[in-house]
């Protein structure tokens, strides 16, 4: 079966001899046609397909008209006698001037269930099936795969396939290219029903039991994990979220800027798949962020990933998990209980950080934001209950007319939350700490004034229960470290704050061409304990220069158990962030590294690399 210039058209070679249908005069040919749909001049499919039980009619369908995608089968007579006619009576399997304007694709499952995957114009994936096993009969409701910006007709294709034995319906498409220069190549992407057997929050319309197509629920990661995270212009606050889980499998949350626009970010979740570096990182879309910025992520004692995001679009803070580690399950998600806010001006920004209050072994979430674009400037956290799907201490933490940017938090498993950010206005680093979920934090204190704040990382070290912070500092062009030297309860007052030395980890750090306080942003430092407290810090090393293109080595040190100190910072990747772009892209530049130490002590460090992509780079296992 093939398309021609006005019809599709169905050529049979029925001799019992194979080699003998390669002499054309055996085969026959005939025009599908019917009264309605005469001319094919807009087909863009021809699909065939033969029962498979001896001596069945063919199955076919073809895009026939300007409106419609219509299904035909062969009328009497069987595969190898009989003339090749098709019934009058074909169906419209979908119906639309734009339905399979560039591409269509049928499959049929074992029992002889339909399948149909179409483009609709240059806006969404759709799918169609059919449950009696008759191809000319009703069609079931249409189900969006996607809504996203697709190639002109032509420009890409699409193609649907089964996976019986996991009840999956595969269709893969092609999105169109990223925002340029970054990224001239777009997103193949493969979809597939996310609960194909069904279960808990999935969809009661499985390829199992397909009562209806516009039940089901589909993921749609790209082939393409890595993403573009730097966009060519606007400036957005995007960060990059690291956690592991129990059994020390790294994962990363992230925004995906691949469509082009700060408007259409994705927010996306990828976990390794096992404990080997050479694992692989599958990725999900989630889709419940429509302008997704400042993206934070914890496990809790089931190992099922949380994610806090602020939504530009609605000014509104999001929370939101799935009931597996995988992130293939479908994902809930909550609002956080504070007012809307406006978009505050840069490098001041709406943020979010996220710890588990532990008690009892039960890790409950507390969401942390600074509403930077409120008349009344706040940071607010708030105790996540899972079980009755309800939030609990409410509680203002922070108040003024400063700006706050750059929050960082951390845990431990004796129920202590330890909480940092940078104080745009005044230029003041704050630290402040909870030991109950949230109910009442202790007084903020200021660890720092004066030095700057930017990129700031907190953590406790596991060794003396303390926390310890790593920041640049960019009146002096240097990244510091600086440690509370005694206990938690005691980390309120500022003298106790101390420098590992000179507190210097990289005295030429090179951000010293980032002139504009806008381009705070791009900097960025990540702070690791190892299981008996040594400390270590991923950061980027400028230049920084304000002309294209902006270098930065991904550099590494950690505290020498010999001197006490910070070793010669090592690199990571040299140049591994060289974009072609200004750095007044704020957060978006992706310079800003995240680390986390597993269970079982190995390090992973996710950061942006060679073409704007995603990259990982473990110590360990």
């Amino acid at each position: 079966m093939y398309g021609g210039t006005a019809n599709s058209i169905i050529a049979r070679c029925n001799n019992a001899t194979l080699s003998n249908c390669l002499t054309p005069g055996n085969w026959s040919s005939a025009t599908i046609t019917d009264g309605t749909n005469a001319t094919g001049a807009n087909q863009v499919m021809t699909k065939l397909h033969i029962n498979s039980t001896a001596d069945q009619p063919f199955s076919v369908i073809a895009r026939r008209s300007t409106n419609e995608i219509r299904a035909y089968v062969q009328g009497a007579g069987g595969c190898s006698t009989g003339a090749l006619s098709f019934s009058a009576t074909s169906v419209a399997a979908a119906s639309g001037a734009t339905l399979g304007n560039a591409y269509a694709s049928l499959a049929r499952d074992s029992s002889n269930r339909w399948h149909l995957a179409v483009n609709d114009s240059t806006t969404s994936i759709r799918y169609f099936n059919e449950l009696t096993g008759t191809v000319t009969a009703a069609w079931n409701a249409v189900s969006i795969i996607e809504t996203t910006t697709l190639g002109a007709a032509g420009a890409t294709r699409g193609s649907i396939a089964l996976d019986e034995t996991g009840s999956q319906v595969l269709v893969s498409y092609g999105r169109t290219a990223g925002g340029t220069p970054l990224q001239t190549l777009g997103n193949m992407v493969l979809a597939f029903n996310n609960c194909p057997t069904g279960g808990t929050g999935c969809a009661t319309s499985t390829m199992a039991s397909p009562s209806s197509a516009a039940g089901m629920v589909w993921e749609n990661p790209p082939f393409n994990t890595t993403g573009q995270i730097q966009l060519a212009t606007s400036q957005v606050p995007n960060t990059i979220a690291v956690a592991a889980t129990s059994l020390g499998r790294p994962a990363a949350a992230y925004v995906d800027f691949s469509v082009g626009s700060a408007t259409t970010g994705r927010l996306k979740y990828a976990i390794r798949s096992g404990n080997s570096a050479s694992d692989h990182w599958p990725s999900y879309d989630i889709a419940s962020g429509v302008q997704p910025q400042s993206v934070a992520l914890a496990f809790d004692h089931a190992n099922r990933p949380w994610i806090a995001y602020y939504d530009a679009t609605n000014f509104r803070y999001y929370l939101t998990t799935t009931s597996t580690t995988e992130g293939s399950g479908s994902w809930l998600t909550y609002q956080f209980p504070i007012a809307t806010a406006a978009a505050p001006t840069l490098p001041a920004a709406n943020n979010v950080a996220l710890a588990m209050y532990v008690n009892g072994g039960v890790h409950k979430p507390v969401m942390i934001v600074s509403n930077s674009g409120a008349a009344t400037k706040v940071v607010r956290a708030a105790l996540f209950n899972p079980t009755s799907e309800s939030w609990a201490n409410n509680t203002q933490v922070d108040t003024g007319v400063a700006n706050f940017s750059r929050m960082s938090a951390d845990y431990d498993a004796n129920g202590n939350i330890v909480l940092s950010y940078y104080d745009t206005t005044n230029n003041i680093v704050k630290f402040t700490y909870t030991s109950n979920g949230g109910s009442t934090w202790g007084a903020v204190s200021s660890i720092m004034t004066g030095l700057g704040g930017m990129g700031l990382s907190i953590k406790i070290n596991p060794s003396t229960s303390a926390p310890a912070i790593t920041f640049f500092d960019r009146s002096v062009n240097l990244l510091r470290y600086k440690y509370c030297s005694t206990a938690l309860a005691s980390c309120l007052t500022s003298t106790n704050w101390v420098d590992l030395g000179l507190g210097l980890i990289e005295a030429s750090a090179g951000v010293s061409g980032l002139s504009a306080a806008a381009t705070d942003g791009l900097l960025g430092a990540s702070l690791t304990f190892s299981p008996t407290g040594q400390a270590a810090v991923v950061f980027s090393k400028g230049p920084g220069l304000v002309s294209a293109p902006i270098t930065a080595d991904l550099k590494f040190a950690y505290v020498s158990s010999t001197t006490g100190v910070f070793t010669t910072p090592e690199s990571l990747n040299a140049g591994s962030n060289s974009f072609y772009t200004t750095p007044a892209n704020f957060a978006a530049g992706g310079w800003m590294p995240a680390s986390v130490r597993s269970s079982t002590g190995s390090l992973h460090s996710v950061y942006v690399g060679p073409g704007n992509h995603l990259y990982v780079t473990s110590c360990g296992h």
